[in-house]
């Protein structure tokens, strides 16, 4: 793995972590007043979280089937009999992305009703 890479991951944890405190904690001063009224600021912190949770994983295992996916194709076309550990590494590149979409419906959930 390059340098690029780690510092690419690096950043996409910290991201992450960021946005699980802020959201985190931006939730229990919310649930701590007595009257709960949605603040329009809260709102748009989540709907961002939504967005970028479902992004950057699904960018992540774009990056991860293109670069995953021709080592496999070439290592099939050599040795037949390796079709299982690709299939395992090339499930684990799909991952990230449904990892992303639960973490939004997480969020999603922490979404008030809007009519209300």
């Amino acid at each position: 793995m390059n340098k690029n890479a780690k510092k690419f991951i690096l950043v996409q944890l910290v991201l992450v972590m960021a946005v699980i405190l802020f959201v985190s904690s931006y939730t229990s001063l919310v649930k701590a007043q007595a009257e709960v009224t949605h603040d329009p600021g809260y709102l748009s912190v989540i709907v961002i979280a939504i967005a970028l949770s479902v992004s950057i994983p699904a960018l992540a295992a774009g990056l991860v089937l293109k670069t995953v996916g021709t080592a496999v194709v070439s290592a099939l076309t050599e040795r037949e009999s390796t079709f299982g550990k690709a299939l395992v590494i090339v499930v684990f590149g799909e991952t990230l992305a449904i990892y992303g979409l639960v973490v939004a419906l997480i969020l999603l959930s922490r979404l008030p009703a809007l009519g209300a």
